[in-house]
């Protein structure tokens, strides 16, 4: 049972990476990520609390090494959680592949009455991709019914217009957020 836990929460956090370091959490990510990990974090602390319920045999509490395999599991839930709150991953997943966000980038701006169709673009699902001579804005994801995430390309630095939300990555990467 300790190692079902186990595995299933590395899995969990290897699922929820990729969704925590977006832009924001897509709908359907919210509805498969939270349940499961409400399940893996309560099926967790329902073994913990029996593994070191008083008066109960200790043939069943692991050994050194185990108990730090058992306490990553919490740590990769509270390490999502705190990615997802924050654009520290986003930052470091744009940093990871900012040559290809920027070529894109650049060949939208300087057409930017082409349409740029859905794609990959990095390590980023690029949904669709709009531009101006000022900057150019990536949107990777539905953050709920009426709402979009992405990032955006601003050379000169300043601050993207038309975002109702937004907030320097780094450089000229910024973070936005639309309400339609």
């Amino acid at each position: 049972m300790r190692w079902a836990i186990v595995g299933s929460g590395w899995l969990w956090g290897l699922a929820a990476l990729p969704q925590v370091t977006d832009a924001a959490l897509s709908f359907g990510a919210f509805l498969l990520l939270v349940p499961s990990g409400l399940l893996i974090g309560f099926a967790w602390f329902l073994r913990t609390v029996w593994l070191v319920w008083p008066g109960r045999t200790r043939e069943g509490v692991p050994d050194r090494c185990r108990p730090l395999l058992w306490l990553s599991v919490p740590v990769i839930g509270i390490g999502s959680l705190l990615l997802l709150t924050s654009t520290c991953g986003l930052a470091a997943r744009v940093r990871l592949c900012e040559t290809e966000l920027q070529r894109h980038a650049e060949a939208a701006r300087q057409n930017p009455d082409i349409s740029f169709s859905s794609g990959r673009v990095g390590l980023f699902d690029v949904r669709y991709t709009s531009a101006d001579d000022k900057q150019v804005k990536l949107y990777t994801t539905s953050a709920g019914f009426m709402d979009s995430a992405g990032i955006v390309y601003r050379p000169d630095g300043n601050p993207p217009e038309y975002c109702h939300q937004k907030q320097h990555l780094y450089g000229p990467w910024w973070w936005f957020r639309e309400d339609f």
